[in-house]
């Protein structure tokens, strides 16, 4: 069933969309070696409260524990972030966050790499002007995890979740 959002819906999703895209900008800037999945959980939790009226949307669906839902490398989806999971050199992190404002949803992952200034990954990444070094490393997942990206904050029904 499709429901047509009035005006002011459609503006509150957009903020919350908004909000959602500063906190993967956010969690962008604090990807490297040694930060641990529950650091970058803990600073997007307090991005996303600093704005009035949003909230993480993971956080406490379905007893979900965290903000983000954080998977290194290979691993499929929603990973759970921990002081345990701690990044490496040439890791690759995705990342899924969503934010709920006035009683709407807007959600979206990204994967970034895990890379010091000079290592292969980080010169990549500059000379590209990107925050993913997915095809530098080119693997088949992340190509996926790309098309996913896509299609959900493109608002295509396809990887898209309601």
């Amino acid at each position: 069933m499709i429901t047509i959002k009035s005006p002011r819906e459609i503006e509150t999703m957009a903020a919350a969309g908004r909000i959602v895209a500063e906190t993967l900008a956010l969690v962008a800037r604090h990807v490297h070696p040694g930060v641990s999945t529950e650091q970058l959980d803990r600073v997007a939790e307090d991005f996303i409260r600093s704005h009035p009226g949003a909230r993480p949307s993971f956080k406490g669906l379905y007893d979900f524990p965290a903000t983000l839902c954080t998977s290194i490398n290979q691993e499929i989806v929603h990973g759970i972030p921990s002081p345990r999971r701690v990044l490496k050199e040439g890791d690759l992190l995705s990342v899924d966050v969503g934010v709920w404002r006035d009683g709407l949803h807007a959600d979206s992952a990204a994967t970034f790499p895990s890379a010091t200034s000079g290592t292969p990954c980080s010169r990549w990444r500059k000379a590209r002007g990107s925050r993913s070094c997915a095809s530098w490393w080119g693997t088949a997942s992340d190509r996926r995890s790309t098309k996913t990206r896509r299609s959900r904050t493109t608002g295509s029904r396809s990887g898209a979740r309601g």
